[in-house]
């Protein structure tokens, strides 16, 4: 299989990286290509690379799958663009069920749509879209327990955004 990723393009603007998400899901993708040799992926990083080389990009590597992380980034042209080259494409939305509502217009054009949220899966099929429940999951390498100094150590933390 191959796969084209394509990044979320929502990291902050202030920062010059991947959001962590973008950057496990490809330290993963590229854990399958050593242990699956017939995995091979391609990425696109959104909002630093130009849409024409998207375009050249996917023409040269010919992939099976395409697949857009979160997709609220991607014009709504290049996702008509995309499918103009024949190859399945794919949105994974990570923000369900709270918007739904937003997510609903942003799927139309994909055939496929991913969601971290099982209970959603549903939605998607009752808009006719083919789903699937595919929860986000952790790099172990980065995110594991520490020792840390005593004035650190706490009964209760609250860790998210």
């Amino acid at each position: 299989m191959r796969l084209f990723y394509i990044s979320s393009g929502c990291g902050f603007s202030f920062q010059n990286h991947l959001s962590d998400e973008d950057q496990n899901i490809l330290h993963a993708f590229r854990q399958l290509e050593t242990v699956w040799p017939n995995f091979k992926m391609e990425k696109f990083l959104l909002r630093r690379e130009s849409p024409s080389l998207l375009f050249s990009r996917i023409r040269a590597f010919r992939p099976d799958f395409i697949l857009s992380f979160r997709g609220s980034c991607l014009p709504g042209w290049v996702v008509n663009k995309l499918r103009s080259f024949g190859i399945p494409i794919g949105v994974w939305v990570v923000d369900d069920p709270y918007r739904l509502q937003t997510h609903e217009k942003l799927v139309r054009p994909y055939d496929l749509v991913i969601t971290q949220d099982s209970s959603s899966v549903p939605f998607y099929k009752r808009i006719k879209k083919q789903a699937i429940h595919l929860p986000l999951a952790v790099n172990p390498e980065k995110y594991r327990p520490l020792s840390v100094p005593p004035k650190y150590q706490s009964d209760i933390c609250f860790v998210g955004s």
